[in-house]
Formats: structure tokens, C-alpha cells, sequence
């Protein structure tokens, strides 16, 4: 989704387009490997961590004492290219990083939402890739206080809110306490 939503972005005329993330492709291998035509020389890239493969590594490793670690220095990295670039739109994956109050207030900013770590916090919910293993829910619940700290759980400010699904709506209305927009991914 992320891709679609670079794409329309970046093809307005005189757009240019900021993708980051942890990890990141080239624009050209996601560009064929998802067969979205990506407008390229409006498209900037910033990941830390870049690889040839299209396919993202597993996130299980993240979720360990280092996890606080990695999140807080991609936050960091987020806010130096917001502040650099001083985009018109924000849009997240997910959650919202609690630094957005302190973004400048004509900073359009947007949720895309396929089940927010908030949702999962506030309703008790395990990842579903996680297992329940002794250690897995010992990291579980050493992440778990850095996520509330780093990300939006009870309200945001951000500009608009939009979910996946329904499903993912009805448990984001009440966490959040405003109005949710569905967008189904494309096929």
C-alpha cells in the first residue's frame, strides 16, 4: 500500500516523494518486483538499512533488547528527514511516533493502518507471528514499555486516520476516539 500510495503521490506534477524505514529495497526492484510504476526521479529514499531483496527480513530479531534501541534511533532518523525536507504529508504505517505535536502545525499527517500496535496494547492482542514460548513472551514484555513510549497508544494527533479493513476500524474507534476511513489494499 505504501508503494500505491507513493506513486499517486508522486505523480503530481512538481511532487517529490520521501520513503523511509528501517529497511528499505531500491525504488527499481520494488518498482518490478510489485509491478508499480514508480515515478523514480521524484521518489527519494531514506532506510537504514538497504538490501537487494524484496522481501523484508523477519522482524522477529528486532523484538529483543535491542528493540528500543533500533526504534528510538529510526524515530530519530525520521524526525532529522522530516525536519530537513519539511514535507506537506506524513504518512505512517501503522502507529504514530509521539513526536508529532511537535511537528510544525501545517504538517498534514496520516495513519495507514493494518492493526496498530495500540489496538494491539489496549486489547491484549499478540502479534500473530509471535509464539508463546517463555522467551518470546519475556521479550514480548520487555518491548512492550518502549512501545508506549515511542508510539501514539490512547489518542493521536495526527491529520486523518484510515484502516485496512473494517475490522481494523472497529478496534481503532475506540482507541483512538475519532473517526477511522477504511482503504482496502490493492490487488
Amino acid at each position: 500500500m505504501a508503494l500505491r500510495i507513493a506513486q499517486t503521490l508522486a505523480s503530481e506534477a512538481d511532487s517529490t516523494v520521501g520513503l523511509v524505514a528501517l529497511w528499505g529495497a531500491s525504488l527499481g526492484s520494488l518498482s518490478s518486483a510489485f509491478d508499480i510504476k514508480l515515478p523514480i526521479e521524484r521518489i527519494k529514499n531514506f532506510f537504514m538499512f538497504s538490501s537487494n531483496s524484496v522481501r523484508e527480513p523477519s522482524v522477529n530479531p528486532l523484538f529483543s533488547p535491542y528493540f528500543g534501541a533500533v526504534t528510538l534511533q529510526l524515530l530519530r532518523f525520521v524526525q532529522r528527514v522530516i525536519h530537513k525536507f519539511h514535507p506537506d504529508l506524513i504518512v505512517f504505517n501503522d502507529d504514530s511516533p509521539r513526536f508529532i505535536s511537535k511537528l510544525p502545525s501545517d504538517t498534514k499527517t496520516l495513519v495507514y493502518a493494518h492493526f496498530p500496535y495500540a489496538c494491539r496494547l489496549r486489547y491484549d492482542i499478540p502479534d500473530s507471528s509471535s509464539s508463546k514460548s517463555i522467551p518470546r513472551r519475556v521479550s514480548d514484555a520487555f518491548v512492550r514499555p518502549f512501545i508506549t513510549r515511542l508510539f501514539e497508544t490512547e489518542c493521536t494527533g495526527v491529520t486523518w486516520l484510515a484502516a485496512n479493513s473494517n475490522v481494523t476500524r472497529r478496534y481503532m474507534l475506540p482507541t483512538f476516539r475519532r473517526e477511522v476511513s477504511v482503504i482496502y489494499p490493492p490487488i
